[in-house]
């Protein structure tokens, strides 16, 4: 039995997908044959077949019997394939049935980030209290920074290193938040009834795009932290490229969920 490159059992599309390139390249006649692990059923293998023992259509249900779900499963696979490409003229109602889903990186995939915008603020409250804390040193340290003052429009008179300190942080912390928008706003992943697209920018934007007929089975990297709060990365290659062309749609929420709509949608496009 044929199996993929790790010794697992193909998807159903890909399974086609095999028997017909062998059926095409070589002399031999090669067949579908699930593949069970125990009582759960794991996929599809490619097996070699008799050449002289012609192909059994599906059993006819009686006249009087709807045919049931496997018969119709069977009966698509006995009809004869093309070339092992999905149909290139499917109606555009077929894709209309097919929901867009938009993404963004979660703001918890910043937290580091966020987290340091939060201390920066609390830091920013404290700030009266931290100068009248440097007043109480030894002079002459203590004395100039009592001594030393401004008046600030709007705000009155303040301590020069209190002023300071506070610009300061709010730069910072200004500096921060752009950043924690950036880091949000500047990717947008979509799923699309025929392609996973990925586009970085704001102002001048790039786009990444990638067939789900040119793709490979999508893969999940979700550490300790990000399966604590959540979120993950789903990765996307295309088929035979290795790392060209790879699609990365990181930090999101739910990534499991992304993870198994993006091969449904693969195994589907196989599957017409």
């Amino acid at each position: 039995m044929i199996l993929d490159e790790h010794d697992m059992p193909f998807s159903h599309g890909r399974a086609r997908v095999v028997r017909d390139a062998l059926n095409r390249e070589t002399e031999q006649r090669y067949e579908l044959v699930e593949v069970y692990w125990g009582d759960h059923h794991a996929g599809y293998g490619v097996e070699q077949v008799d050449p002289d023992s012609p192909p059994e259509p599906p059993p006819r249900p009686a006249d009087d019997e709807e045919p049931s779900e496997s018969l119709r499963q069977a009966a698509r696979e006995h009809r004869p394939e093309s070339d092992g490409e999905p149909p290139r003229d499917q109606s555009a109602n077929a894709d209309a049935e097919v929901p867009t889903y938009t993404l963004r990186p979660a703001l918890r995939s910043v937290w580091p980030t966020v987290l340091k915008f939060v201390l920066l603020f609390a830091v920013l409250a404290w700030t009266p209290e931290i100068v009248a804390w440097l007043g109480q040193l030894p002079d002459p340290v203590g004395a100039s920074i009592a001594e030393w003052r401004m008046t600030i429009p709007g705000i009155g008179e303040l301590p020069i290193v209190q002023a300071a300190l506070s610009m300061v942080l709010g730069i910072w912390m200004v500096l921060t938040a752009i950043r924690i928008v950036f880091a949000i706003y500047y990717y947008r992943f979509t799923l699309d009834p025929d392609r996973v697209t990925v586009q970085t920018g704001i102002i001048a934007r790039h786009r990444r795009t990638l067939r789900y007929a040119n793709a490979r089975i999508p893969t999940l990297e979700q550490g300790v932290i990000d399966r604590l709060i959540g979120i993950g990365e789903v990765r996307v290659s295309s088929a035979g490229g290795g790392e060209t062309g790879e699609i990365r749609l990181h930090g999101i929420r739910r990534p499991l969920e992304v993870k198994e709509e993006i091969q449904r949608r693969v195994d589907a496009v196989w599957d017409r």
